[in-house]
């Protein structure tokens, strides 16, 4: 019994020992076994896994809220492990690998985002995140790789995109991503995409479109051209009916550059082959084959065997006596001579031969060199003539001049003179100044004299001139001598003879080059200039550029029919939105487009482009039956305007008849807007209005247009100079126009200038730009309007008037006395002037206004009150801001219960001199020059008063309380008695705007509605840590070699720790140019450094050139969590200029550059675009450094970073922070993690664990101890500060094969194992403890029995 006892009992302890083995056993052969399920498990192959889905334009929140979608097409899971893909920056570039154990499940998908949960907008936990995803809306094409890194023996698995611009999506609110079809195919081909047309998995409130980690649901029509189908649609540039590339059109459908030598004649080429072909000259020779030959695919010179001199009569040859001699019979182009005069050959004894027998045209009908006729004939009444007959020599003293006895009456005349000189010598002779002018006499007194003519041609044997000398010629008597007068004489060196044959006076009360624009003329700009927009004739010319755009004011559509408002202009595939401008003209060339009809089911309007006119017809998407669609608005010309309205030939008009401006032209005799076809052209609005409405055949006109005016093109300034009696800068009704002042445009450049005249003075032709307008003041006059004046023109006509007033130069008798000084009020006193030497001295025993002492009951300010005591009272019963009291309060409200009434009840209600009561200024986006810190504002009163300026951040509205009115300060009360105040503001802040108010006090004056701001120029100082005007930098020293020299100059990155290459650009939204196609407020860079510290980082910035001023070229940049100061565009920044943007924080390993613009397009009307080509850091030595994880000097905390809302803030100081439910601790969270090598990682060194995937930029020493930093380009949108944790693939209910969580979360979730383990060995304590002495063996056996049985 007791062995079988015993023998029970051992059988139960060792179930009991090996049950618990397998239960230790358990977990630890289910991780292996685990472990080597996932390395089983196969890596796809091509096409396995498709990129299924990409969200390229980002969120609402942030453009870097990207995500990437793949799609596993296979029944079975798929191991990602070390999968890679890439993307284009110029060229294709590693962008992330997808670390160990990540699986794809069977039909399932993939979601890698660049944000977590937490940061995007998406709903849902992507399977992967990292802030490499970076997908560029203009270079858009992602590719995937597995088995082998991308650059090596990786399998290329697909592709996304082909490297421009994506296929599908939207970067327009509610932005849309490109989702795969269903059937994926080639996913570099446009026609398997489409464009997200569902929402699943967004956070609530998302607007956004798109699946992620579910089946794509998308619309896209047909799905748009499919490419290879051999008809050209949609997007595609051309469809030869294949996918195949180099034979003209490309594998998807885009026009291939022409390959030279692939024997294909592609667009731009004349042949592609290696041979020659026969040809003709354009002279008509015949050239033989080998005499054209292409070279680089373009047709040679055509060179002939034939030619004129080869015996041999051909081309177009009438004879070949084997030479190129005249006068043989066959000419020396080998055409027969005729012998005998007018056969164009000098020949025999013919002086001349001018290839006719006509007389009167220099050389006569038989031969001879003769005068020609006077080619005027007089009107009696209107004009005359004036004939010559003599030879007039620059070198004889009796034969110089011609005198006429001819009555010409005064007048106003043009004048013709008409000269002429021939003789055989004249061929081998240079005979310079052959020129006459006629001088009018009356009885041998002169009268007027005229111009001259132009120098007559040299080394021919005969010249003749007719020129127009004089468009005015003033005649101011009665003439009855015309002299004919050498215009050089005398001139013994160059001697010479001239024929005057005639002169021609036609009487004018106008003429051209006189400013006004008479019935015969275009224009009149004041001269006799081509080029400035009138020409020489007083001709209009017209501008290089003309546009046009179409205006849809409201379109519709029934039955099956679709209407929409887009313009399809030359082309289905050239689509502009409605009221977007398109080119008719460039520069000069007018744009022909085909015919239109041939458009099919375009669902708006088509516009075809012709010489002088526009056609727009409405084809209609299904036009039959009750299918209707209506379109109705208007055309409008730029440079140009609607003169007309035809029909066209679409077969079913709208018009009755052709229309001018002002016609009618519906079916119904009467202009209205209501019938279902109708065009208009209005003179009120200038527009080519159309209603068309299409239910059966094409509808459509043409618009004739006609060129507009350079004038429009070109811009001009005029203003007129003025007297400004009462100094207020403004021209008003009684101040006199000043002529004979001197306006200069841009003094010093390219100077041009002005007199004054009656009219004032004016400036035309100018192109568009910014000009300086600049007046010589004159002495004793001082300006009143500014001097110089800067202007921008723009086509358009500026006004700029000037303002002077006249000062007298008061003289006086020795010994005379006057009183002077601002007032006798108070305790003032007014004093004694003495005139002395002609002018007036010191004022002597005046007592001007003084601070205001309390309660002496003495007026210092002599402002008639003891006014500085505390508390005055102020009654202001209708809040008008002005009180009852005057004084201290302010000027005397007049009217107390009308709040329109202020200081002046007499000329309806404060309205006065100036406009009533203190006037407020708001200086928007304005502040004191930099590195200056004070302004002037300046005002009038119309009366003396005090001054003084109240000032704020905000405008107070309504007034607060007296003396501040509710602003934030106040300068001090200047007590001198003026009418023009100047008030210097002081402690202003760079960059900040202003609302100032000024006000005067003593009476009840008004002051006028002129006050103005100006910032002062203040002297830069170098070291102060201030970039002033001069300055390039500023770093708070005056030491070289750190970036920034001892003059504050940029030092160009010389002895930079670290250099960066960058391509950071930013475009202001809304700021770019016709014709820029995209626009980004933010680009970023990521770059690596060796070793964390306080770095000063100069950027090397690029902006526009001269030639497009561009001046608010401003940006920002932000580096771990710090946002620099604006970095301002400043002149002469359009070349390449290095500035220091500021000290930021940088940490070993990648760091991310953002950088934003900083200029919003409004305000800013001009295009811009700033971009950063180097980043150069210099290290700042600090004995503490906040943010770089280590705990020193008087820091409470460091968190290895400068963010505050984390418990430890930007200045390393504690913070209370309310904890998340479920949010861990990150130093918890990185205690004893390991990094992306296997290193053990350190407790706070964030750094190294940041960046899981992409490259790291490890950097080269330089020369001198220099790091230069190697960079990793990470794209154009916002990256975000992130860190991504080192993760370990767990297997628990929380942590499974397709998710990973950190190391300390998979021990936690062992927690029974632990527990476990515990009992296992308080259960073997106490069973060693219980049988302790009980399982030793008795000294015999008996013993044992006995003490059993007892």
């Amino acid at each position: 019994m007791k062995h079988t006892t015993l023998k029970n009992g051992g059988t139960t302890k060792k179930a009991l020992y090996y049950f618990l083995m397998i239960l230790i056993a358990f977990p630890f052969n289910l991780i292996i076994a685990s472990s080597a399920s996932a390395s089983e498990i196969a890596t796809p192959t091509v096409g396995e896994v498709v990129i299924n889905e990409l969200m390229w334009s980002g969120s609402s929140s942030s453009m870097a809220d990207e995500w990437i979608e793949l799609r596993n097409t296979t029944g079975e899971a798929l191991n990602l492990d070390g999968c890679q893909l890439t993307r284009m920056s110029g060229s294709e570039v590693l962008m992330l690998e997808i670390p160990a154990s990540k699986i794809i499940g069977a039909n399932d998908f993939f979601l890698i985002a660049n944000y977590d949960e937490a940061s995007s907008k998406i709903g849902i936990t992507p399977d992967l995140v990292n802030t490499a995803v970076n997908l560029l809306n203009t270079q858009l094409q992602v590719k995937l790789y597995c088995n082998g890194d991308w650059d090596d023996s990786g399998i290329l698995i697909d592709t996304a995109g082909d490297g421009g611009v994506p296929f599908e999506g939207d970067n327009v609110s509610p932005k849309k991503a490109m989702s795969r079809l269903q059937d994926p195919g080639n996913g570099a081909l446009a026609d398997n995409w489409c464009t997200a047309s569902a929402q699943v998995n967004w956070d609530s409130g998302a607007v956004e479109f798109g699946t992620p980690g579910a089946e794509n649901q998308c619309t896209c029509g047909d799905c748009g051209p499919v490419c290879g189908d051999g008809a050209v649609e949609g997007d595609e540039e051309c469809d030869d009916g294949n996918q195949i590339d180099g034979d003209g059109c490309s594998a998807n459908c885009t026009i291939e550059e022409p390959i030279c030598g692939n024997y294909i004649v592609e667009d731009g080429e004349e042949c592609d082959c290696s041979c020659a072909e026969s040809c003709v000259t354009g002279d008509g020779y015949t050239g033989y084959n080998g005499h054209k030959v292409c070279t680089d695919c373009a047709w040679g010179e055509c060179i002939p065997e034939e030619y004129c001199g080869d015996y041999i009569t051909n081309g177009p040859e009438e004879c070949d006596d084997g030479n190129q001699t005249d006068g043989d019979g066959c000419s020396a182009n080998c055409v027969i001579e005729l012998p005998g005069c007018g056969n164009g050959i000098l020949e025999g004894d013919e002086e001349c031969d001018d290839g006719n027998t006509e007389d009167g045209d220099g050389c006569s009908s038989e031969c001879e060199i003769t005068r020609i006729d006077c080619p005027f004939i007089a009107v009696e009444g209107e004009s005359y003539v004036v004939d010559f007959t003599e030879k007039i020599f620059s070198s004889r003293d009796d034969e110089y001049q011609e005198l006429v006895n001819s009555f010409i009456p005064a007048g106003n005349y043009k004048v013709t003179l008409a000269a002429f000189d021939g003789k055989p010598t004249r061929v081998t002779s240079f005979q310079p100044n052959e020129q006459y002018e006629v001088i009018l006499q009356n009885n041998s007194q002169f009268v007027a004299k005229s111009g001259i003519t132009d120098d007559l041609e040299d080394n021919v044997i005969y010249a003749s001139e007719i020129n127009v000398v004089n468009n005015l010629l003033v005649v101011s008597g009665d003439v009855n001598e015309v002299i004919a007068n050498h215009a050089f004489y005398p001139d013994y060196t160059n001697p010479n003879s001239l024929e005057p044959i005639c002169a021609f006076f036609e009487q004018v009360s106008s003429y051209c080059g006189d400013e006004v624009v008479d019935d015969n003329e275009e224009c009149d700009d004041g001269n006799t200039e081509n080029g400035d927009g009138c020409n020489a004739t007083c001709e209009q010319e017209n501008c290089d550029l003309i546009m046009a755009r179409v205006v849809v004011d409201n379109y519709s559509s029934e039955g099956n029919a679709t209407s929409t408002n887009q313009i399809y202009v030359g082309s289905p595939d050239n689509i502009y939105e409605s009221g977007e401008w398109f080119p008719l003209v460039e520069n000069g060339i007018y744009i022909e487009d085909t015919d239109i009809l041939g458009y099919e089911n375009v669902p708006g309007l088509a516009v075809q482009r012709l010489n002088g006119s526009v056609r727009v017809v409405l084809h209609g998407t299904n036009p039959t039956g009750a299918d209707l669609e209506h379109l109705d608005g208007y055309i409008e010309f730029y440079n140009a305007s609607p003169t007309h309205l035809r029909n066209d030939n679409s077969g079913n008009n709208t018009l009755e008849q052709d229309s001018e401006v002002g016609g009618y032209n519906d079916n119904d005799g009467t202009k209205n807007s209501a019938g279902d076809d109708e065009v208009w052209l209005d003179g009120a609005d200038n527009y080519s209005h159309f209603w068309l409405t299409v239910n059966v055949a094409d509808d459509g006109y043409y618009t004739d247009y006609s060129s507009a005016l350079l004038e429009e093109c070109l811009g001009s300034i005029c203003g007129n100079k003025f007297e400004d009696l009462d100094q207020d800068g403004i021209w008003d009704d009684g101040e006199d126009n000043l002529t004979d002042w001197t306006i200069h445009l841009n003094p010093g450049e390219e100077d041009t200038s002005e007199i004054t005249g009656e009219n004032g003075y004016c400036f035309y032709g100018l192109s568009t730009g910014d000009y300086t307008v600049a007046e010589i003041l004159k002495e004793n006059w001082t300006n009143t309007t500014g001097n110089p004046i800067q202007v921008s023109v723009n086509g358009d006509n500026k006004i700029v008037n000037f303002g002077n007033y006249f000062t007298e130069i008061e003289e006086c008798e020795e010994g005379e006395t006057r009183q002077c000084g601002s007032t006798d009020v108070g305790a003032c006193e007014f004093g004694t002037q003495i005139c002395s030497l002609g002018a007036w001295g010191e004022c002597e025993g005046a007592i001007e206004p003084q601070e205001e002492i309390c309660g002496n009951e003495i007026d210092e300010d002599c402002d008639g009150y003891d006014d500085s005591c505390p508390g005055p009272t102020c009654t202001d019963n209708d809040g008008d801001g002005y009180a009852q009291e005057g004084g201290d309060c302010g000027p005397v409200d007049c009217d107390d219960n009308d709040a329109n009434k202020t200081t002046d009840c007499g000329g309806g209600g404060g309205g006065g001199g100036g406009g009533g009561g203190p006037v407020s200024l708001y200086i928007h986006s304005e502040a004191a020059a930099p590195g200056c810190d004070n302004a002037t504002i300046t005002w009038h009163t119309n009366r003396n008063a005090t001054s003084r300026v109240v000032c704020g951040l905000s405008p107070s509205d309504p007034l607060g309380a007296w003396p501040d009115l509710g602003y934030d300060f106040s300068t001090e009360k200047d007590l001198s008695q003026v009418t023009f105040h100047s008030v210097n503001v002081t402690g202003l802040n760079q960059s900040t705007g202003y609302y100032c108010r000024a006000i005067s006090t003593y009476s009840s004056e008004v002051f006028s509605d002129e006050v103005f701001f100006t910032t002062n120029s203040c002297t830069p100082v170098c070291g102060d840590g201030t970039v002033d005007a001069e300055e390039d930098c500023d770093d708070g020293n005056n030491i070289s070699g750190d970036g920034c020299d001892s003059e504050c100059k940029t030092e160009g990155c010389a002895g930079a720790d670290y250099i960066f290459d960058t391509t950071l650009k930013v475009i202001g939204e809304n700021c770019q140019l016709s014709g820029w196609t995209v626009y980004q407020n933010q680009d970023t860079e990521i770059v690596s450094i060796l070793e964390t510290g306080l770095y000063n980082v100069y950027a090397e910035v690029h902006r526009s050139g001269l030639e497009e001023t561009q001046p608010a070229e401003n940006f920002t940049f932000s580096i771990n969590g710090k946002q620099s100061d604006i970095i301002f565009d400043r002149p002469g920044d359009e070349e390449m200029r290095t500035q220091l943007t500021g000290d930021f924080i940088f940490y070993k390993g990648e760091n991310t550059i953002i950088m934003d613009t900083a200029t919003q397009c409004p305000p800013e009307t001009l295009p811009n675009s700033v971009d950063i080509q180097k980043v150069c850091l210099y290290k700042i030595e600090t004995e503490t450094l906040c943010g770089d994880g280590v705990l020193e000097g008087a820091e409470e905390c460091d968190d290895q970073n400068i963010l505050s809302g984390d418990g430890c803030s930007s200045t390393c100081a504690i913070e209370e922070v309310e904890e998340q439910e479920g949010q861990s601790t990150s130093s918890q969270e990185i205690e004893g993690s390991t990094n992306s090598n296997g290193e053990e990682q350190q407790e706070g060194d964030l750094q190294a664990v940041a960046q899981e995937e992409g490259a790291i930029g490890s950097g080269v020493q330089a020369v001198d101890g220099e790091v230069l930093g190697e960079q990793v380009k990470a794209g154009e949108e916002d990256q975000g500060d992130k860190e991504t944790k080192n993760d370990k693939v767990c297997y628990t209910d929380e942590c499974n094969a397709s998710s990973t969580c950190s190391t300390c979360g998979c021990w936690q979730n062992w927690w029974w194992l632990i527990v476990l383990l515990l009992l296992v060995t308080g259960y073997f304590a106490y069973e060693n403890y219980r049988l302790r002495g009980k399982n030793e063996k008795p000294t015999d056996s008996n013993e044992g029995q006995t003490n059993f049985r007892q």
